[in-house]
């Protein structure tokens, strides 16, 4: 930034001249008025004793006439001519911070009080103090030779920190010869030294400094022994010549190789007390002090004290404990036997002495003393008794203090001779080890030798790597089971230190053992679908690694139709028969599963024209005709999900193709089609980019270009080659998205089929009366759930089987004078009529008259209908014709005719009179006939209300004729009579009149639930002639034109009612109530009034309950959008933007109680005049718009009854200019970088966010995220953030390193694993750390409570304290102020609670897991119990083991058990070393460890359940131990991990036995677990509640314990209790399990 800014000067000033200039000419009037300023060219300062300057306006003004004179005028100092300000005042300015400015130039600028104008002038700040020393006499110091050459004297200087050198040495060796020279034997050399001090500017001290050393020998209690080396075999460590490691680091080619190390001198310092006794034992920042007894007890002297010189400024931080040794008589305490420490001889207690303080132990954790350097900093102990005395140990020493001084065979010059001797010892168990002998020598006048021991170990504890797998591979199936059989690859196996090697291979219902890369091919079977198998490699020493591969089975063999040759088909009453698919199979089948059986004609022409064809499982959308087409496309959507592959073979085979989309017409046709289902998903649509090459083209065939992608799709084609190859519609927007299918991990999704041919497949086939008597072929079709398809051909024979129907005239009777001619019968007797399903029929007749002279007699007529097939059907007419003997006949026409007439109910009405009536026609043709007529009668009235009239009058005529008699038997005669009875009914023709308005009435409700709702349902009706009316009402809810029933098939009382309607007063209006709470919804109500007539009067009222309540209204809190580039001048450049946004876009779940349809506005919505709600979807955004906009959403919905209700909410939108289309002059930058473990390992999916742009990455599984187009000379905060799967990396192994940590056993070793020990995030690391962590291994928590999962900061940060890094305030977050280029912003990330580094941190990084070939073996003895009976249930170690810890997961089963208790003898262990949360399961997560490694012998306890039966039963098969909820693994004493498991002696007999699956109930997948007696086929089924399977598991499965594991997505849709039962020869046993949401 220095160099850009310097670019920039020149510029700036000529600007800033140019605009002076400019400025001066135009304001010329106005300047006359105001004082001018002269200042001069460039000044010097220089700063003082405290590095400070204070500069006036007489220093930078070229006289005292200027700028308004020196006292008014103001004087700004400024890093740059035009900005930057340090300081400003008023007559002058201070310099405070001179020590960033020597050397530079700076600028002052002095301006009049009224700032109107002002010059300015560059100002050179120099520094001309010179250093100083701290002491100005000569020095004399006592000195070990070791810690010499770490002696610099102290200097001073006013800015900086002075550089002190060596300029002259002057050495008296003592020959042991000069005792009034030397103090004494134990002095080597005498050195006097002179030093000079130089600060940064080049001032030299004034005077040299003077320095005389006594060297004298070492004390070998401050030399400092080596730890113990465990080194792996193929570690880059320094080695010597005989191939043992070096204790000295090499270098080669660059590279170092560490060496084992040396022997060190420690700088801490002794003090011993005259009256006091001191025992001070010195390590590795860990200090013990013992005060020991004045033997007097006459005051407090000191007994023991460390003295240390501080390096530099900072902090010393220390962990100390103090006890009281020795004969504590009451009332002891600490007042005269403090622990202590001194800074610069200042002291301060460590331990609380007075009255009532007591004696115990204290202590204090992360004490922080800030020291400078050249401070002295001590511990001491002070001691008054006599018989007690205070021990003081300090431990986790850190700060800015010298570390130990390395003693090598090199030193000889300090009269040190140090030599070491190697004992190398044979390999055990594929550890080498070698002791390491130190011998330290320093020659002086009494030279003395001392020894140190070091054990250095060469171990093999990686396994074998595991090379040339494909990760994954395919295979297809076998042609005869639901399998394929897949050849194993063979891995390339490769190991750091030995060479045999061998591999195990694990597979789903199989395992091999101990094979060789040389071994011959083996075959193993694997079902249908993504299956796992696991190589695991074994090297000499048993470590192993473990790789595992995904093997795809594709199920490619065509399912085997089966179908009769030939069939025959006969037709129906219409003439057609529509004959489904499955009539045609015969038996077919599919190794795997059948999913559909479709048929069609070979010649469909037949029978046209064709129905729309159907399709089991699919849903027809509807047909739509293209631009340019005259034939529609028939479209159906999927009722399942498939996989693209299965999707386009499934089309193919129902004689269609994944749809293709050929305009925008088509597009939205099919999307709102789609969206009619609220499906609320994605399909698939049927482009491809086949050859991944970037090119998409549609599978149909067709060459449409149209294309409607959404934002950032197609995706680019990266190396040439197109990884998203399938495009989807998006159910939110509508738009493609291109996406990539991986077999294995493949996402299923519906898609759309579209069907040209009408007269294609179906479910069903047509035939008709044209078919008849010919053979047609049938083509049958079989698809498989895998889109796989076969055909066999059917030849059908149709066949017309059915009759024709015959109808023959009625049978009549005639008199003889009625008019007919026999040669013409039709005409006056009628013809038959008939029907034929296929063709028209003829009808023959035979008639047979039978009529004497007299025309009296019968004709009988005999008809046959026949078809043209030769069937017939016949039926007979008779015709009786009758005569009288003389010539005045009453025929029956004479009569008067019965009536029907309207009247209401009185019978005397003279309208019933036979002169209204009729009387009989009494005209003879015969002109001597006296014909006579009388009547009488009859009044019959009627209450049935099914009557055939309101009353009837039967009216008894009789006539006779006086003209013709007869001779009776007696003698006598008799005038002939004719007798009649005419019928009059009367009726009443009119209806009852319903009063009231039955037109559609709806009311509001506002219930939140969408409950039910009152309306006030009330009808009223009046009758001309029935007073009181009966009435019936019937509801249809739903108004779906049925009523509502009972299962009984009578109408539901509550929603219908019939009886006597109500009338008020004397009126004759009937009223009817219906008025209740009715569902919401809209119904219809029938309301029905009948008078005493049978007149009934209907009508039909539709009423509405609609929950008026508004939706409520859910925004996404912001939304960011870049502006696309849009070239408004067409000249092929950019040079504009323009983004659309569709509000639905920042709908977060808005809902309405009642489920109505949502609409999404941005602004208020209105109705237009058909009730359509008006929206304005969409709104445009420009670059006018940049930056944050404010919003409100529109949410409503229209009720049934038409009425619009709405709400809105408040959100925004940042609109950004990512493409850089708004201003050219704006320059785009790039901010990346990465995210990397401690071990440089790339941790993937951190949210990076970049703060002020609104931008946010994912890393990627490098860890690598970039920011393109981040805008030029802005503000942002990089801040990286990753809190998820909590449990990632962590195990009971972290808690025993971090207790080792905190108790000093063994420290953690580097800052990264002290901030992720640091689990409560409280810059401590504490027994609360491991509380929380134990929580989480426990399942008792799912995540930290006051820390991420993920702590991550920048790379580049320098740790203060690297031995107390969780105190750091870390920078979390990196600031760029004003970023002017492109930069690269590293960051470390920390798993929170892993200090052992076993993180997955991206999908590359599979953190192998070795195990020892030992176990942490557990047994509990077998027993029998029963219902209701309490049993202890103790489980011991089954041999001896020394573990450091252990976790695992122990399982009851919860139908044969509850649990009482559980408790332990192990020591230390409470209730939290337990965990519940799983217990409804039966499940109880373990977690125990020590700080060191224990022995746990043969028999001993480790836990004891009890337990209360809930039924009988016995042990051996209802306790158990898995990693359920806590991985089953213990930590051997050098921490490798151990197997852990559970047996039960005195078995039963072994039988097969089935397990409760875990996790259960179950949200995404469980695992089944059962045993068998020996290795057999053995099958598991699961049913739903119904007992319908859901899926069948057939295999054969090994001897012992096996497990199957489920997810809920081979369960389909399947949810709540299943069932699952095992199979096993003769063996069956059912469990209970529950799938939840």
């Amino acid at each position: 930034m220095n160099e850009s800014n310097s670019t920039r000067f020149s510029t700036l000033i000529r600007n800033f001249f140019l605009i002076t200039v400019l400025f001066v000419g135009i304001m010329n009037s106005t300047m006359a008025q105001t004082p001018s300023c002269a200042c001069k060219g460039a000044i010097q300062v220089s700063v003082d004793d405290n590095c400070e300057a204070v500069i006036t306006a007489e220093q930078i003004l070229a006289n005292g006439s200027t700028c308004g004179g020196y006292s008014t005028a103001v004087v700004t100092l400024m890093k740059t001519p035009t900005g930057g300000i340090i300081d400003s005042g008023t007559g002058e300015a201070e310099l405070i911070d001179g020590q960033l400015y020597i050397g530079k130039t700076i600028y002052g600028k002095v301006a009049t009080a009224n700032g109107t104008n002002s010059c300015w002038t560059t100002i050179n700040v120099e520094d001309k103090f010179k250093p100083t020393w701290e002491s100005i006499e000569p020095d004399t110091c006592v000195v070990t030779c070791p810690s010499l050459g770490s002696f610099i004297p102290v200097a001073f200087d006013n800015c900086h920190t002075p550089r002190v050198f060596q300029v002259n040495e002057e050495i008296v060796v003592n020959e042991c010869d000069r005792p009034d020279l030397f103090a004494g034997p134990d002095t080597l050399k005498m050195i006097k030294r002179t030093y000079r001090a130089i600060d940064e500017s080049g001032n030299v001290s004034l005077t040299d400094c003077s320095v005389v050393f006594y060297v004298v020998s070492l004390d070998f209690d401050d030399i400092v022994g080596l730890e113990n080396v465990q080194l792996e075999c193929d570690a880059p460590y320094a080695k010597l010549p005989n191939g043992n490691p070096s204790p000295t680091s090499i270098v080669a080619n660059g590279i170092t190789y560490p060496g084992t190390g040396y022997p060190g001198l420690t700088p801490w310092m002794r003090t011993i007390s005259g009256e006091g006794t001191t025992d001070v034992v010195l390590s590795n920042n860990n200090l013990v002090l013992a005060g020991g007894t004045t033997g007097t007890g006459g005051g407090a002297v000191t007994g023991a004290q460390v003295c240390i010189n501080i390096e530099k400024d900072g902090d010393l931080k220390f962990d100390w404990y103090a006890e009281m040794m020795g004969t504590m008589p009451p009332p002891g305490n600490y007042n005269g036997d403090h622990a202590q420490y001194t800074l610069n001889g200042v002291v301060t207690n460590l331990t609380v002495g007075g009255a009532g303080t007591g004696a115990t132990p204290q202590y204090n954790t992360n004490v922080v003393v800030p020291v400078s350097k050249g401070d002295v900093f001590c511990f001491r102990v002070r001691t008054n008794n006599i018989e007690r005395w205070t021990q003081l140990t300090v431990s986790n020493i850190s700060g800015p203090i010298p570390s130990n001084v390395e003693l090598t065979p090199d030193s000889e010059h300090c009269n040190i001779y140090v030599t070491y001797e190697d004992t190398n010892f044979p390999t055990i168990k594929c550890v080498k080890k070698i002791m390491r002998k130190w011998q330290i020598l320093e020659w002086s006048c009494e030279s003395s030798v001392n020894e140190f021991y070091q054990i250095i170990e060469i171990i093999d504890s990686k396994g074998p790597v595991i090379t040339n797998l494909k990760p994954s591979d395919f295979a297809s199936t076998n042609g005869h089971t639901c399998e394929g059989i897949y050849k194993l690859q063979k891995p390339t196996l490769k190991d750091n230190c030995a060479t045999n090697l061998t591999y195990d291979v694990t597979y789903s219902g199989g395992f091999i053992k101990g094979l060789k890369p040389s071994d011959a091919d083996r075959y193993i079977p694997v079902p249908v679908g993504c299956s796992e198998i696991t190589y695991t490699a074994f090297d000499e020493c048993h470590n192993q690694t473990s790789q595992t591969v995904s093997i795809f089975v594709e199920d490619n063999t065509p399912p085997v139709a089966i179908c009769d040759q030939n069939t025959t088909i006969g037709l129906t009453l219409d003439g057609k028969a529509w004959v489904p698919a499955s009539s045609f199979d015969d038996g077919s089948y599919d190794d795997c599963e059948l999913a559909k059986m479709l048929v069609r004609r070979m010649d469909p022409q037949a029978c046209t024209p064709c129905k729309t064809p159907e399709f089991p499982g699919f849903t027809h959308l509807g047909e739509f005709v293209n631009v340019g087409k005259t034939n529609p496309h028939y479209y159906y959507i999927s009722k399942h999900k498939a996989t693209p592959a299965v999707a386009v073979k499934t089309a193919a085979a129902m004689g269609g193709y994944v749809v293709a989309i050929n305009s925008d017409t088509e597009d939205q046709w099919l999307y709102g089609k789609v969206g009619e289902w609220n499906l609320e998903a994605d399909y698939l649509i049927g482009l491809r980019d086949i050859k991944q090459k970037g090119l998409f083209a549609w599978l149909s065939g067709e060459t449409s270009t149209y294309r409607n992608w959404n934002t950032g799709n197609p995706k680019d084609v990266v190396d040439g080659h197109n990884d998203y190859d399938y495009v989807r519609v998006l159910d939110a927007n509508g738009k493609w998205e291109d996406f990539g299918y991986n077999t294995c991990d493949a996402e299923e999704f519906l898609y759309v089929v579209e069907i040209t041919d009408p007269c294609g497949f179906s479910t069903y086939a047509q035939f008709c009366c044209s078919d008849v008597s010919t053979n047609h072929m049938v083509q049958f079709r079989v698809i498989d759930k895998a889109g796989n398809w076969n055909d066999c051909m059917v030849n059908a024979v149709v066949q017309d089987k059915l009759p024709p129907a015959i109808t023959c005239p009625p049978h009549m009777t005639v008199t003889c004078n009625d008019y007919f001619d026999l040669a013409k019968l039709t005409a006056s007797f009628g013809w038959p009529t008939s029907y034929d399903n296929c063709q028209p029929t003829r009808i023959t007749t035979d008639s047979l008259i039978e009529l004497n002279s007299c025309r009296i007699g019968k004709i009988t007529r005999n008809f046959t209908a026949t078809d043209a097939g030769g069937r017939t059907a016949k039926c007979t007419q008779i015709i009786v014709v009758t005569g009288h003997k003389y010539p005045f006949v009453m025929d029956a026409n004479r009569w008067p005719k019965d009536t029907l007439i309207q009247g209401c109910e009185d019978p005397n009405d003279e309208a019933f009179d036979p002169d209204f009536l009729g009387r009989p026609d009494l005209i003879a043709d015969n002109i001597c006939s006296l014909v006579g007529a009388d009547y009488e009668d009859q009044i019959f009235t009627f209450n049935n209300l099914n009557g055939e009239a309101c009353f009837k009058i039967l009216r008894h005529w009789t006539v006779i004729d006086w003209c013709q008699q007869y001779t009776t038997p007696g003698g006598g005669y008799e005038y002939v009579t004719w007798t009649h009875t005419q019928v009059i009914k009367v009726y009443d023709p009119v209806k009852p009149r319903i009063i009231s308005d039955c037109a559609p009435k709806s009311v509001c409700t506002y219930d939140p639930n969408c409950a039910a709702g009152y309306i006030e349902l009330i009808a009223t009706a009046d009758d001309v002639c029935t007073d009181q009316l009966r009435y019936t009402y019937k509801i249809d809810l739903n108004n779906d034109k049925v009523f509502e029933y009972l299962p009984s098939g009578s109408l539901d009382s509550r929603f219908s009612k019939s009886g006597l309607a109500t009338i008020v007063g004397t009126s004759r209006v009937n009223t009817v109530d219906a008025s209740g709470t009715y569902p919401i919804g809209s119904h219809r109500i029938e309301w029905s009034f009948e008078d005493r007539c049978g007149n009934i009067t209907k009508c039909d009222q539709l009423f509405t309950i609609a929950n008026c309540k508004a939706p409520t209204p859910y925004c996404i809190n912001g939304l960011a959008s870049s502006l696309m580039p849009m070239d408004t001048d067409n000249d092929g450049t950019a040079d504009s933007g323009m983004v659309e946004i569709w509000a639905k876009d920042f709908d977060n779940g808005s809902s309405h109680p009642c489920g109505y349809t949502v609409y999404h506005s941005f602004a208020p919505i209105t109705l237009d005049a058909q009730k359509h709600p008006v929206l304005v979807r969409g709104r445009t955004f420009t670059c006018d718009d940049l930056g944050r906009n404010d919003l409100n959403i529109y949410v409503g919905v229209v009720t049934p009854t038409g009425e619009l209700v709405q709400d809105f909410c408040s959100t925004f939108i940042t609109i950004q200019d990512n493409n850089d289309v708004c201003d050219e002059d704006n320059a785009r930058l790039v901010v990346q970088g990465d995210v990397m473990t401690e071990s440089n390992i790339g941790i993937k999916d951190v949210n990076v966010a970049l703060q002020g742009a609104e931008m946010n990455a994912l890393t990627a599984n490098n860890g690598i995220y970039t920011f393109n187009n981040v805008p030029f000379g802005s503000t942002y905060t990089v801040a990286p953030t990753k809190d998820d799967d909590h449990l990632n990396g962590i195990s009971t192994l972290d808690l025993v390193m971090i207790q080792r940590h905190i108790l000093g056993v063994e420290k953690l070793n580097s800052p990264y694993k002290l901030i992720a020990a640091d689990v409560n995030n409280d810059k401590k690391i504490t027994a609360s750390d491991l509380t929380e962590l134990r929580k989480l291994i426990l399942g008792v928590v799912t995540k930290f409570s006051s820390n991420d999962s993920w702590k991550f900061f920048d790379k580049s940060y320098q740790f203060t304290d690297p031995l107390e890094a969780q105190a750091a305030t870390l920078p979390l977050v990196y600031n760029i102020e004003n970023i002017k280029s492109d930069m690269i912003i590293n960051f470390i990330g920390v798993k929170i609670g892993d200090v052992n580094g076993n993180v997955v941190a991206n999908a590359d990084n599979n953190a192998t897991e070795t195990r020892t070939s030992q176990s942490l073996a557990l047994i509990t003895d077998n027993q029998t119990f029963e219902s209701g009976q309490t049993i202890d249930v103790p489980v011991v170690v089954s041999q001896n083991s020394e573990v450091a810890g252990f976790q695992f997961t122990v399982n009851f089963d919860t139908e044969l058990f509850s649990l009482v208790a559980i408790n332990s003898n192990l020591p230390g262990v409470t209730d939290n070393n337990f965990g519940f949360t799983k217990l409804a399961n039966g499940m109880i997560a373990v977690s125990y460890n020590k700080e060191n490694p224990m022995a746990i012998n043969e028999g001993e306890n480790v836990f004891t359940l009890t337990l209360k039966a809930k039924a009988n039963g016995s042990l051996e098969n209802a306790l158990w131990v898995d990693s359920a909820v806590t991985p089953a693994e213990a930590y051997a004493q050098d921490f490798s991990l151990m197997n852990v498991k559970l047996a039960v002696n005195n078995r039963t007999a072994e039988s097969a036995n089935l397990y409760q699956n875990t996790p259960n109930p179950f949200k995404g997948s469980t695992t089944i677990g059962f045993d068998l007696p020996e290795s057999s086929e053995a099958s598991i089924t699961i049913y739903d509640v119904t007992g319908k399977k859901v899926k069948v598991i057939t295999n054969t499965f090994r001897k012992g314990y096996n497990s199957i594991d489920l997810s809920k997505n081979e369960l389909g849709s399947t949810g709540g209790v299943l069932y699952y039962t095992l199979e096993a020869g003769s063996f069956k046993a059912t469990r209970k399990m529950v799938v939840i949401e």
